[in-house]
């Protein structure tokens, strides 16, 4: 029988995969999986490309301290530490830098939803302030 972290794995990989292949992620994104019953989790590591394989998954915990895998755990890892820690009921964590994201991000306009699927967001869209890179625990909780 499959260990839950293999399972996780296996999974997480997959999603990396199917968001790669569309040009979601394009390198410069992250992936992360709680592994269930631990304070850690599997994220995806620095400059991963679409020949992803299982040890390219970086073990962490809620410290931010890097337990397993292979290569670096991406730099702006802190955003996952500090949504796990604040938020039990997470279970995975997708952050990538989409063109028209990030196009609209760094626009001086308020952003207004444009379809029905954008109501969950009420009359505008919530945008982080700050645009610099989120690299400690500090930003990672702003």
């Amino acid at each position: 029988m499959e260990s839950e972290e293999t399972v996780m794995r296996d999974k997480a990989l997959k999603a990396w995969r199917f968001l790669y292949k569309r040009g979601f992620i394009e390198g410069f994104g992250h992936i992360s999986a709680r592994l269930p019953g631990r304070d850690q989790f599997l994220i995806a590591r620095h400059a991963l490309g679409p020949r992803a394989e299982a040890e390219d998954l970086v073990r962490m915990d809620l410290e931010g301290r890097k337990l397993a895998g292979r290569g670096d755990p991406p730099g702006e890892f802190p955003i996952h530490v500090e949504i796990y820690k604040v938020r039990p009921d997470v279970c995975s964590i997708i952050h990538y830098h989409g063109l028209y994201a990030t196009a609209f991000t760094t626009s001086e306009h308020t952003l207004r939803p444009i379809h029905a699927l954008g109501s969950i967001f009420g009359s505008k869209i919530p945008i982080h302030a700050d645009p610099r890179l989120v690299r400690t625990p500090e930003r990672g909780q702003a």
